[in-house]
Parts: structure tokens; sequence; C-alpha cells
């Protein structure tokens, strides 16, 4: 089996496996600032980053045992290590306590979780919302959260902890997560440009600058600097699983797209799954983020076969979609498929894939 089939495999873990509130956070006065400074390297107009903010609230979510980090899923390295030592005796602060309320969420979702960080302030002083208004994503998983008291326990952790020397002793292993990063991005260079092409409006172009973390053991997780759009996945560069993480990347892209639209898509989309689910016999419970998560996941399969005959040599593009067509798992989908697919055969008629959505993803969900 070519070492492209054997990363697409693991593609069929994503169908199988989906089976008092303050939004204005000044913080409290007096807060002394935090002076760390992102680390950054650019390639071909796009940055690479490690965030000092997205790095704490991970440093304090693998703290509060959190479900994403759960038997040490990811394996250690040296950096993990002096984590888990470094941080050790800061377990019972109050920032770790108020992460731990996190765990209780019946439907995890990371992204919105870390998306957090983009409304911090470089300072760790402020959480700052537009207009003062916390977006919805975020209020679902941060719910009851008081984030003035919150921002005031994630400034003291940072400064009580000494965060900004455990950082500068880990310059190298910090560097090194950007550079696997920036790699990853150059062996795989059509990729960026295929989703700005695909994805941006002339009022809104797809912004892509990115968030990294080296905190998952050789592996690289990716958010957005901007705020517009959230990647979250994660990767090991050394490893086979290039299109794994490219599906991650316009999953992420799908979901947000249905997550902003749900309201007209609730109805439809609950009784396309409600469906599939009476056909296949399975006895779990529907929830919203199974039919977004769904259905984000159907939409990022049938673009990336639109990527891979795109950029793909003939072989690889027909050992993907045998596949995909022949493959018990996704035999359900089809019909969701095939209309999809139907769009990147007649992409002339559509500006974009935003266009296409708002003319067609409703009545889609209605005929399936």
């Amino acid at each position: 089996m070519s070492k492209f089939l054997k990363s697409v495999c693991t593609l069929a873990l994503l169908i199988t496996s989906i089976s008092l509130f303050s939004c204005s956070a000044k913080g409290r006065k007096n807060l002394t600032p935090v002076n760390i400074k992102a680390i950054e390297v650019e390639k071909d107009d796009y940055t690479y980053k490690i965030d000092p903010r997205l790095e704490l609230l991970l440093i304090g979510l693998r703290l509060a045992e959190n479900p994403f980090f759960y038997n040490n899923v990811y394996g250690s390295n040296e950096y993990v290590s002096s984590v888990d030592s470094f941080f050790d005796k800061h377990k019972e602060h109050s920032f770790v306590k108020s992460l731990k309320n996190l765990n209780k969420l019946k439907d995890f979702r990371l992204e919105a979780i870390l998306s957090l960080a983009n409304y911090i302030s470089e300072d760790f002083t402020q959480i700052n919302f537009p207009d003062n208004k916390c977006p919805a994503y975020i209020k679902d998983v941060w719910k009851n959260t008081n984030f003035k008291k919150l921002i005031s326990e994630m400034n003291d952790f940072a400064l009580t902890s000494k965060y900004d020397r455990f950082l500068l002793v880990h310059d190298a292993d910090i560097k090194k997560a950007l550079y696997d990063a920036r790699e990853f991005f150059t062996v795989n260079e059509d990729f960026l440009p295929y989703l700005q092409e695909l994805f941006s409006t002339k009022e809104k172009p797809l912004e892509i600058n990115f968030c990294v973390t080296p905190l998952l053991a050789g592996r690289f997780m990716v958010l957005p600097a901007s705020t517009s759009l959230l990647f979250s996945p994660y990767y090991s560069y050394n490893s086979s699983n290039d299109i794994y993480f490219i599906n991650y990347y316009i999953e992420s892209i799908a979901y947000r797209l249905i997550y902003d639209n749900w309201e007209k898509l609730s109805a439809p989309a609950n009784a396309y799954i409600k469906k599939l689910y009476q056909q296949t016999q399975n006895p779990n419970k529907i929830t919203d983020f199974i039919c977004q998560s769904t259905i984000a996941n159907v939409i990022s399969i049938s673009t990336l076969l639109d990527y891979i005959e795109e950029y793909a040599d003939e072989e690889e593009y027909d050992q993907f979609r045998n596949y995909i067509f022949n493959e018990e798992i996704y035999k359900p989908y089809m019909p969701f498929y095939t209309q999809l697919l139907e769009f990147f055969e007649n992409r002339q008629a559509y500006h974009n894939f935003y266009d296409f959505f708002d003319q067609n993803m409703i009545k889609i969900l209605e005929t399936l």
C-alpha cells in the first residue's frame, strides 16, 4: 500500500468517531502586565508563530487533566516533560481549577476553547470581545465563566509560575515546532493557494497566519492568528499523515461555515442525520455537534477529492477515490458526496464555495 493510501486510511476515524457569564472582561484593576512576545518565522507571505496566550491556555488544560491530554495520548518529549515538572507545583492554582470545569463538556470542542486566546490582551491583563459581545461559538463552551475572574487568575498564574522563564529555557524546542510547521506547508505548497481560491471572497479574503504549539510531543497544532477562521489539527511532520492533516484544515473551515448558519440548517441537518441513524441502526443520541461535525466531514472529503484530482498524480487520485467510494463506512454518505461533487464539476457557476453553500446546502439536505 502506498504512503498516500496509508495516510488516507486514517480518514475513516473521522466518520467512526462521530458517533453567570461575563463577555466584557477588562480584568481586575492593577493587574501586572506580563511582557512576553510571540516568537515568529515567515515564509511566502505566511507567518508562523508561538502565541504565549495560546500556549498558556494549553499548559493550563494539560495541568487540569483535560480530555484532550487524557492518558498522555500524544506521548512525551523533553518539552512536554518539562511542562509537567516545571508547573507541577501550580496544579492547584485557581487558573487550573477554572479550566477543570471544561472537562465536564459533553461535546468537547478544543478549537472553541483555544480561540479565546485571540481575545486575550498580549500582556494578559484583559479579555476584549468585539463590541463587548462574546462570539457564540466561544460562549457555548465557556458557559458560566466569569472572564474578569479568569483573566486575573491567568495573569497571576503566568507571573507566579515564572512562565516567561520557562519559554526562554525552551526557545530551541519552540523554534523547532515553528520550522516543522513551515516545512509542512513548503512541501504541500499548493494547499494554501487552493484554500484561498476556494474560500475567499472580495469582501472577506481568507487570512492565513498560523499559531503553533510544541505541546503535543513532536506534533504541532495550528490555529489562525485571525479570529475569522479556526484550524485545530495536529500533525507530526515525519509521519505519512499529510492528507489527514489537510482534511482537518478543510473540515475546520466547513465546521465554522455550518456553525455560523446553524439557525437555518438545524432542522434539515437533524432530519438528515436521523434518517442516516435509522438506516444504519445507530443507537447513539443525535446532537447538534454530531450533525455539524458529520456534515463538515462530508464537505471536507468531497473537497479533498477535488484537491487531490487537481494536484496529485492520477494513480494517487484513483486510490483515494476508490477507497472512499468502496469503503463500507462511507457508503451511507454517498448521496451527499455525489451532490457536493457536482459543485466541483461546475465551479465556474459559482464565485466560491460560500456561494454554493448559501444557494444549495439546505436544498441538498432536504432531498437526501
